[in-house]
This record gives C-alpha cells, sequence and structure tokens, in this order.
C-alpha cells in the first residue's frame, strides 16, 4: 500500500497535474491550495458565480430541490460569496425556511426512535428535504457518498444544509442553534457503532459541527473520539464511505484530525488513478478531497478551505 512520503509526493503532483487546467470550482480551489493559480482566475470564479446565480428561481431555490438549492449554497460560500443580498439571499432564505417543517428528520416519535433519541422529544431545527409523502432517496451527495434508507437520506440533507447555515453565519438563529444542539445531544448513540445510526450519519454530524465558529468547535471532539475508537488497521471505517469520511475530518479542529487522516492514507492513495483524479464517480469533487487530505497531512494539520 502507498503510505510514504515519496507516494503523497507523487500523488500530490499527480493532482497538480490533474487540477491544472480545470475551469471549474474544484480546479480554483484545489490550485490555491496547491499555490498554482492561474492568471484567469477572478475571471472564471465570476464566471462561475454568475452561472449559479442564474440558476436560483424566483422562489429561491434551485429547480426546485432541495438537494441542488444546498449544493448551490455551498459552492457561492467555495467561490467566496456572501449570501446576503439578491439571488444569492434568496437561495439562504429558502433553505433556512425548511426547518422543522413536515418531512425534517426528527418529525413524530416511535418507540425505537424514541429509544435512541431519534425523534421530535429529542430533537429540532432538522431541515425538511421534501413532505414525507415524496421519496427523497435514493440521493448521492457531493462526495459521492449514496444513500439508499430514507431516514438516512433525510438526516444527511439536513446535516448538509446546517453546515451551509453556519458557514453563512446563521448560528444565532434559534432553529440553526436547535440543529446543533440535537447534533451533540447524539454523540451518545455514536458509540453504538454501526447500530440504530448509519456509521456514515457520524461523518455527516461531523462535517456540520466542525462549521461551528472556532470558540465552539469543541462540540466536535466527543464524535472524533468515537470515530477514532471504529477506525481500523487499514485506516478504513466499517460500514462507510472513505471519501465522505475524509472529508468531514478534513474540516474537524482536532488534536486528533492529523493522525487519522495519516491512517486514511494508504486507503485514499490506493484510488488514484494515472491521470491524478480519483475516479468516475464525483472524480473531481473527491480528487478535491484528496488534496486536503493529503495537504494537512503533509504540512502538520493546518486548517484547510
Amino acid at each position: 500500500m502507498p503510505s510514504s512520503i515519496s507516494d503523497s509526493t507523487l500523488a500530490l503532483r499527480r493532482l497538480r497535474n490533474y487540477f491544472m487546467e480545470r475551469p471549474t470550482r474544484a480546479g480554483i480551489l484545489a490550485r490555491a491550495a496547491l499555490g498554482i493559480p492561474r492568471d484567469d482566475e477572478s475571471s472564471l470564479r465570476a464566471t462561475l458565480l454568475g452561472r449559479i446565480r442564474a440558476h436560483i428561481r424566483i422562489d429561491g431555490t434551485i429547480g426546485g430541490a432541495t438537494l441542488p438549492s444546498i449544493w448551490g449554497a455551498a459552492q457561492l460560500l467555495d467561490l467566496g460569496a456572501r449570501l446576503t443580498e439578491g439571488p444569492s439571499r434568496r437561495l439562504l432564505e429558502s433553505l433556512l425556511a425548511l426547518q422543522n417543517h413536515p418531512g425534517a428528520y426528527h418529525e413524530g416519535c416511535t418507540a425505537a426512535r424514541h429509544a435512541h433519541h431519534a425523534c421530535e422529544h429529542y430533537l429540532s431545527g432538522f431541515f425538511a428535504p421534501a413532505p414525507t409523502s415524496h421519496r427523497v432517496t435514493p440521493l448521492t451527495l457531493p462526495t459521492g457518498k449514496t444513500f439508499r434508507a430514507e431516514p438516512a437520506g433525510r438526516f444527511a440533507v439536513s446535516c448538509f444544509a446546517l453546515a451551509v447555515a453556519l458557514r453563512a453565519g446563521q448560528l444565532a438563529r434559534p432553529l440553526v442553534a436547535q440543529h446543533v444542539a440535537s447534533l451533540i445531544r447524539l454523540n451518545s448513540e455514536w458509540v453504538d457503532w454501526g447500530g440504530y445510526y448509519a456509521p456514515d450519519l457520524a461523518f455527516c454530524a461531523l462535517a456540520a459541527l466542525a462549521r461551528l465558529p472556532e470558540p465552539d468547535n469543541h462540540a466536535a471532539e466527543s464524535l472524533v473520539a468515537v470515530i477514532r475508537a471504529n477506525q481500523r488497521v487499514d485506516g478504513t471505517w466499517p460500514s462507510t464511505d472513505l471519501f465522505h469520511a475524509l472529508e468531514a475530518l478534513a474540516l474537524v479542529q482536532s488534536p486528533l484530525r492529523e493522525t487519522l487522516l495519516r491512517r486514511g492514507l494508504p486507503a485514499l492513495l490506493s484510488h488514484q488513478r494515472p491521470d491524478g483524479g480519483f475516479g468516475r464517480m464525483a472524480g473531481e469533487e473527491r480528487s478535491w478531497i484528496a488534496v486536503r487530505v493529503l495537504l494537512a497531512v503533509g504540512e502538520g494539520g493546518r486548517k484547510l478551505p
């Protein structure tokens, strides 16, 4: 398995070549992180921002669908936009309006859900991707992770939306704060890895909690400890998508982060193709995740975008 410094250097060299000419959001972000920006980066960024904004409808959604709307907002933030005016503001407001609506993960209660704190008696503030009458799965996150079970899909989408809300500076909103508190309340549930909650959902929660402002980032620490306890010798996690896991860990501020990412590096590099990318499924996004992991490990764990 590749794991040495020379393997990491080769992987980064391939990624530089892979991203060198890509006129995409991932290309801009990767080139900035790798220190190889193009001369036309500013105009390319403006073009991409314009394209995303042009798809925002008068109702504030992108295509009338929740997941594309969240992803559009995330891309705007990645490209340096503020969701404070015009179409971008409509987009943010349309997402925030989904909290505590019918179809949210925490809606209702059964004996099993209540026993695992997965109901409205323990949770609040979750975003509703659609009414319960409308199936939302299978759905695939930008990382390439696909959720097929309906409850898990609704949980994952809500965490993705929460991450966007936190990045947009909305923590002071009561429902956003309630969603954060709900995820923290679930920390005791992750100990039973692969139990009631699918392991991939732990990384959904971590990716959202990692977006809390620096003084509050300790909220993710106990979850990181559970993730550490369940990492296998080969650096992967049982019943977990590797890229989905590594993206969340690359975001979090924790003394354990570099250790966990380093353990996962051989498994990550085993997926790299000769062209420098990481496959067809969410290829650019997974390649961008690889850049962040490699730089985090190689540069002493500094925080990356």
